[in-house]
């Protein structure tokens, strides 16, 4: 697999998801702290009768916040020491190496950590606070509010802002979530089921000795009643090597390069790849006429040609013959779907010649795999070599090309849930300072007959059309980054609208549900301790 795009791909949308979350705190901190400022006028006011300056009041709120900042920062050091590096590594350790954390070599991460703390610090600390200490004393003592009603517009486009990045990430991980479900169960060109692949390529002590435990091993699984089939070769799908070779035809003097593998007489037949015209290989024929090729259907097609009658493939400036061509095979995919299927040779090579094969592939009955397994265990525990057996079944291999896209799954659907909880808390807190500075409203509504529904409905109604303005913004932006991202692929699923409408409907029962929580608390209040509050 061609990863330079997907590991691209991992790296900038990391950067994009932390910056993201930081976002939507930075966002929320500033909301809930020029909410609470609302309940704080009179101590500001207080304050600078007796004296206190702006920059002390200034100070003190940067303190109460940078308290907890750091504590955050404290609390996210041991989570991602303890849970998160772990889970970093389970994913990409087998691609890239596991990651490390040392004190004493990555300290310019904790410099950084802190330096953010302090810039988180003063940004939630000091702009909601300026607003508010330059009001008269006078409006400040008696809780005259109305210069600061110009935040209603800010706080409502906070709100937005966070829903339409928590809503975008929704939409992200449910068309990430269709393409990977559609590379891994799209039709291949062959038959991934049931099949068994071992690497054979051991590095064998002895392997004259090797050899010929190997081909009593060959003829001992075709003898199994249980074995359709049997193959060796030197790749299979999602591991073939990158090695071409440029062969032109002298009647057009087209050049065109070539993937080329060598496999045996078995290898179409185990993975059931279809002919598309000619013959499959023969061990009685090729074994005699070496030079024999099977070039998939995409070659051909490079080549221009209808037929292979006549054809070989040739090497520019080499007087030899080339190679015949015998067959024609259907195009497969023998690398993953990012990438379109590219011409392909076969070459030939004897299935006993264990030293030129990485792969012993076997087609066994449904249900009597773990037979064969034991079965292929026991031979190769008796082949000396300097590296372990493995098998795998071939299924299982083709779909781990598509780990480190799975990895980034996982990623975007931790962000999303994270960036959504964190919304649905600033929308918490926010429905909760609303309800309290309309408990007399919603006081009075009570003893004229409104029941908990109107109440409710009442305080969630403007917040559930905010959620919806972020989904109408995050819904385009989707589309656009999605849309070119799987451009990157040769094959991919088509973006359909039910995606938008469940990454809508998502957010919108997640929001009701933590909206509807604190209303209904707020709307179940006594009516009488409601107007008798101050």
């Amino acid at each position: 697999m061609d990863s330079i795009p997907i590991v691209e791909t991992i790296i900038g949308g990391s950067i994009a998801a932390a910056f993201f979350v930081l976002l939507i705190v930075l966002v929320n901190l500033l909301n809930l702290n020029t909410s609470t400022m609302f309940r704080r006028t009179k101590d500001i006011a207080i304050r600078k009768i007796l004296g206190g300056s702006k920059k002390e009041v200034i100070t003190q709120f940067c303190l109460e916040n940078g308290i907890l900042v750091f504590v955050a920062i404290l609390i996210s050091g041991v989570l991602f020491l303890g849970v998160l590096l772990p889970k970093l590594n389970d994913v990409y350790g087998a691609d890239f190496g596991s990651i490390g954390f040392s004190f004493t070599d990555d300290y310019p991460v904790i410099i950084g950590a802190i330096a953010l703390g302090l810039v988180v610090t003063i940004i939630v600390g000091v702009l909601p606070t300026l607003r508010f200490i330059s009001l008269p004393i006078s409006k400040g003592i008696k809780g005259k509010l109305d210069a600061a009603k110009g935040n209603f517009l800010l706080r409502n486009s906070f709100v937005i802002l966070q829903f339409t990045i928590a809503i975008l990430f929704i939409c992200v991980a449910i068309i990430l979530n269709s393409q990977i479900g559609f590379m891994k169960s799209a039709d291949l060109g062959f038959d991934r089921e049931n099949v068994i692949a071992a690497n054979i390529d051991l590095d064998y002590k002895n392997i004259d000795a090797a050899n010929s435990n190997f081909n009593a091993l060959l003829d001992e699984l075709k003898a199994n009643p249980f074995v359709e089939s049997v193959s060796t070769s030197q790749a299979v799908p999602s591991d073939y090597y990158f090695n071409y070779s440029t062969f032109y035809d002298p009647n057009t003097d087209v050049d065109v390069r070539i993937r080329r593998s060598y496999v045996d007489d078995g290898y179409l037949k185990t993975l059931k790849i279809p002919m598309a015209m000619g013959r499959d290989f023969d061990n009685i024929l090729d074994t005699e006429e070496s030079k024999s090729v099977i070039i998939n259907r995409s070659a051909m097609k490079a080549f221009g040609w209808s037929s292979i009658e006549g054809k070989r493939l040739e090497y520019r400036g080499d007087d030899s013959d080339g190679f015949a061509i015998v067959g024609v095979m259907e195009d497969f995919n023998y690398q993953d779907l990012q990438n379109s299927v590219e011409p392909l040779v076969h070459y030939y090579n004897n299935e006993k010649d264990l030293a030129h094969h990485r792969y012993l592939s076997v087609r066994v009955m449904e249900g009597k795999e773990k037979e064969i397994q034991n079965l292929m265990n026991t031979a190769f525990s008796k082949m000396s070599s300097r590296k372990s057996f493995s098998q795998e079944f071939l299924s299982e291999k083709v779909s781990g090309q598509y780990r480190l896209i799975e990895g980034m799954l996982k990623t975007v659907n931790v962000v999303a849930l994270m960036t959504i909880f964190i919304s649905c808390l600033g929308m918490f807190g926010l429905i909760s300072f609303m309800a309290k500075r309309r408990i007399k409203e919603i006081g009075i509504r009570k003893v004229l007959g409104a029941g908990v529904f109107k109440i409710v409905v009442l305080l969630s109604k403007d917040y559930i059309l905010l959620v919806g303005i972020g989904a109408l913004i995050a819904f385009p932006i989707a589309w656009f980054v999605m849309n070119a991202w799987l451009g990157s692929f040769a094959y991919s699923i088509s973006i359909q609208w039910w995606m938008f409408v469940m990454a809508g409907l998502i957010a919108l029962f997640i929001t009701t549900f933590t909206l509807g929580i604190q209303a209904i608390k707020s709307a179940m209040v006594n009516p009488v301790k409601s107007l008798r509050t101050e």
